[in-house]
């Protein structure tokens, strides 16, 4: 049975095979890599998929400043874990931990294509219009 955590920062292994996670999964956009994994992304901004002392899938948070709301900056979920429902429960778990403190709504951009567009709308999420990469929003409470 798999589950999900918050990190903390005596999870250095687990921490270790999420931003492992999101190199893998974001190598082919170097602009991306070098913003965000190339300094080191705090511990308690991500949120892994865990079974067997192993990372599925990884979730990091972040902010954006300019609409006021907690972003999905990236998820990632290991090949062989794919088409399993773990991104949908990354996710869900994400923005139950959000409802718990009172957040309103979460935002993402992605640059990605129609398949990823799918994904974030079948969990409910709407897209924003003015944006050249694709920025959706979920109201959450």
């Amino acid at each position: 049975m798999s589950k999900t955590i918050l990190l903390s920062n005596a999870d250095k292994a687990i921490y270790g095979e999420a931003v492992d996670l999101f190199y893998r999964n974001f190598t082919e956009h170097p602009e991306i890599r070098a913003m965000y994994f190339d300094n080191i992304v705090p511990v308690e901004r991500i949120l892994v998929m865990v079974r067997n002392k192993q990372v599925l899938g990884a979730l990091k948070r972040g902010y954006n400043h300019n609409r006021g709301v907690v972003t999905i900056d990236f998820l990632a979920i290991s090949e062989p874990h794919r088409c399993e429902g773990l991104g949908k429960r990354l996710v869900s778990s994400f923005e139950d931990l959000l409802r718990e403190k009172g957040i309103e709504k979460v935002g993402l951009r992605s640059r990605q294509g129609v398949e990823v567009l799918d994904f974030y709308k079948k969990q409910g999420y709407q897209e924003v219009e003015g944006y050249v990469s694709y920025w959706m929003e979920k109201q959450l409470i």
